[in-house]
């Protein structure tokens, strides 16, 4: 099947258990993807995206099955010559196959955004999940796990350690052999306070266009529910980005 073969894998899984938009196979497979978007007239808008990654299939415990994928983005944007949004990220993901579609994760993550005091943010995670459907078109995980957070701010904000409970679901859903949907859902708690929280929610297409080709379009939108002072609790991004596969 080709849904039981791949790791789908975008920012949201990364942040919240953590598996990136990738496949993973028996051999090493790579993609590069960029993007590139541009107004003028009344509002004058650019964004440039780009993202790397590389994932294969590796012997893990009892030799099942075990993922592993590297993820690392870039996102710039600018308004009327201002710069208003730039985001750098980079995962490891590790996914290993259990019993009974449940299955086993463990994770790293780095975010850098000044456009939401981040200087730096760091996530160490593990958990479990389970497909709770999965065929050759469609499939549905879940995730539960706990991590250990470190942000680093831009302001005079303290830098802030804190463990979270972690939740995570995402549906695929492929309507032929070039077109396929993904949502996103992940949601991260503060273990001492239940109202700090943050969310993340990502829906998208992707598209084979050629046999190495690809294109994605994408919306996210991040949720913070006690954001710093100056800070806005909701930012949203639209990406398009064509990517090599190799």
């Amino acid at each position: 099947s080709i849904l039981s073969d791949e790791i789908k894998i975008t920012d949201v899984e990364s942040q919240y258990t953590i598996i990136k938009n990738v496949k993973a196979d028996r051999d090493i497979k790579q993609s590069i993807n960029l993007g590139f978007a541009n107004t003028t007239g009344d509002s004058k808008t650019s964004n440039m995206n780009g993202k790397y990654a590389i994932s294969f299939i590796t012997p893990g415990y009892n030799n099942n099955d075990l993922k592993v994928a590297f993820n690392t983005t870039a996102y710039v944007s600018k308004s009327n010559g201002i710069k208003d949004n730039e985001e750098y990220t980079a995962d490891l993901d590790l996914e290993e196959s259990l019993t009974h579609n449940w299955l086993g994760y463990a994770s790293i993550s780095w975010l850098k955004n000044k456009f939401r005091n981040l200087n730096n943010r760091y996530n160490f995670g593990i958990g479990f999940g389970k497909y709770l459907m999965k065929n050759n078109m469609q499939s549905l995980k879940v995730k539960l796990g706990i991590a250990r957070n470190i942000e680093d701010y831009t302001n005079n904000q303290p830098k802030s350690k804190f463990t979270s409970a972690n939740q995570y679901l995402e549906y695929n859903r492929k309507f032929n052999s070039v077109s396929s949907l993904y949502i996103k859902f992940g949601i991260r708690e503060d273990v001492e306070n239940f109202d700090d929280y943050q969310s993340t929610t990502v829906g998208g297409f992707s598209f084979n266009i050629a046999e190495k080709l690809s294109l994605d379009v994408e919306e996210e939108v991040n949720y913070d529910s006690t954001p710093p002072v100056g800070f806005k609790k909701t930012n949203t991004k639209s990406i398009i980005r064509l990517g090599y596969n190799f």
